[in-house]
Order: C-alpha cells, then sequence, then structure tokens
C-alpha cells in the first residue's frame, strides 16, 4: 500500500510538473507575442525616420527665400495633414498586416464598448483600412457606416474591402471639418488616431455638430498615463512630424467637457505588454433649461 501511494503521489508530481511545463509554455509565448509588438514599434519608428528625413529633404529644396515670395502662407495644420497623409500613404498597402495583432485587439475591444445598434448610423473618424467596418459588417450586413480620412491610398484599402456593401461609404475628410450635415449620425467612433489631431479640440468640436441630439462619441486612443506610451510621446514629437500629442486620460476628459461633452463612461486598457490605451463614450451636453 505504501508503495502503491508513492506511485500515486509520483504521479501527481509528474502531473504538476507537467502543467507548470504548459505555464511555461503559455508565458513564452506571451513574451513572444511581445517581442513581435515590439519589432512592429520598431519599424513603425523606423519608418518615422525615413519620413522626417524626407520632410527635412523637401524643405530644403523648397525653400524660397522670403524676399522673393511677397505671400507665403502655410498654415500649421495643413502642414501636419500633408505629413499624415504621406506617411499612411507609404504604410497602406502593408498597413493591416504590420498591425495585424493591434487592430484586431483594439477594434474588437472598441466594437463591444460602442454597444452599436443594427439601426445606427455611424460615423469613423480616420478610419483607415477600413477594419472597423468590416468587423461591424460581420455582425449586421445592413449597418449604415460612413467613414473618413485624410489618406486617399488607406480609404481606396477601405472601399475595396466595403465594395458588396452599397450602404457603406468613405471620403477624404479632416477631422476638422466634416462634409457632413449637422444632426447626421447616431455613433461617433474613432481608434488611435487622437493623438494625430493637431486641433482636438475643434475635430471634437465638428463631431459635436454632426451629432444627433441623443448620440454618443466613443473615442479609443494612447494613454500618456502609460510608461510606454509616455516614451512614445516623447519619440514620436521629436522623429514624426506627423504625430502630434498624447493625452492623459485627465487631459483626454477635459477637452471632451470642453467641447460641450459629458464623459459617461470610461476605462484605461491595456493590450499586451507595451500598449496602454484609453476609451470614453460622450453624449452631448444637456442645455440648461430656460425659464419662461
Amino acid at each position: 500500500m505504501e508503495f502503491k501511494d508513492s506511485l500515486m503521489e509520483f504521479k501527481d508530481s509528474l502531473m504538476e510538473f507537467k502543467d507548470s511545463l504548459m505555464e511555461f509554455k503559455d508565458s513564452l509565448m506571451e513574451f513572444k507575442d511581445s517581442l513581435m509588438e515590439f519589432k512592429d514599434s520598431l519599424m513603425e519608428f523606423k519608418d518615422s525616420l525615413m519620413e522626417f528625413k524626407d520632410s527635412l529633404m523637401e524643405f530644403k529644396d523648397s525653400f524660397i527665400p522670403y524676399s522673393l515670395c511677397p505671400i507665403l502662407i502655410i498654415t500649421r495644420t495643413t502642414m501636419i495633414e500633408s505629413a499624415v497623409r504621406k506617411q499612411y500613404g507609404h504604410l497602406a498597402s502593408v498597413y493591416d498586416r504590420r498591425w495585424k495583432r493591434y487592430i484586431a485587439d483594439t477594434l474588437s475591444f472598441l466594437k463591444t464598448w460602442a454597444q452599436i445598434s443594427p439601426i445606427d448610423t455611424v460615423l469613423d473618424v480616420a478610419c483607415g483600412t477600413g477594419e472597423f467596418e468590416k468587423l461591424l459588417l460581420t455582425e449586421n450586413s445592413t449597418q449604415s457606416i460612413v467613414g473618413v480620412d485624410i489618406s486617399d491610398k488607406m480609404l481606396a484599402i477601405a472601399q475595396q474591402k466595403c465594395s458588396a456593401f452599397p450602404q457603406v461609404s468613405f471620403h477624404i475628410a479632416s477631422a476638422s471639418a466634416l462634409p457632413f450635415p449637422s444632426n447626421s449620425f447616431d455613433v461617433i467612433v474613432s481608434a488611435s488616431s487622437f493623438h494625430f489631431f493637431d486641433d482636438p479640440l475643434a475635430a471634437l468640436i465638428e463631431m459635436r455638430r454632426v451629432l444627433k441630439p441623443d448620440g454618443k462619441v466613443v473615442i479609443l486612443d494612447w494613454c500618456k498615463d502609460y510608461l510606454f506610451c509616455k516614451i512614445l510621446d516623447i519619440t514620436l514629437k521629436i522623429f514624426d512630424s506627423a504625430h502630434q500629442q498624447c493625452y492623459t486620460q485627465k487631459e483626454f476628459h477635459h477637452l471632451l467637457t470642453s467641447a460641450n461633452f459629458t464623459v459617461s463612461q470610461a476605462t484605461k486598457v491595456r493590450f499586451g505588454v507595451f500598449w496602454g490605451l484609453m476609451i470614453a463614450t460622450a453624449s452631448l451636453k444637456a442645455e440648461p433649461t430656460k425659464e419662461l
């Protein structure tokens, strides 16, 4: 009996060892995924350096002495949007593949969080290659969606993905100049793009204008409360002319309230080892009741 008990204990030990090996294997897989995400971040950083170099060369080649040009007006917003357009024009063909894991994780989270009704008319600001549209249409093929972006090459891919859905359309437009009538949309979403906006308050005011009175805005973006995003923000400000600014959750909510929104739901969330994001759902602030 003692020998039998010893065998049983040995068997249990082997099972525990097997479980430990499986946990170790899972940890290695997670570490591998984290390394791949870090590699993608380095590739994005390399692309940003190349863009910055190209921008310097273009500035050098196009420089005109002031005495030869009586009026030279180049707005900062136009320059920034041009940089974003150029950067994502280069990245368009490889964007979905390079950021596959990040896109899948963040957009699935956004879709679950937003709780979009099948009858809602949706505006996706800075829609990129149309992956969020594709995700919504997988669940509801009749969803009415409009996507806007400033990169024509990203939009060309989005249009190709959604060509079988006539109720889905895409437009080249800036977030701060949306080409739609007031009170047009039930839900406005924006994912991983707020840090590119030169004038985020102007963009939020435009979203407020085209949002229906009972609609909601849902924005997901990098959060500077996380160390990696804080370092990334500092680095990209130096080397990437397209990048503008990451925000803390407090700063982000302040911008929303300044644009006359009320934040109804918000959280911070981490994806993998590196990426720390924040999301907020906001609605139009109720107008004060006027006394008769």
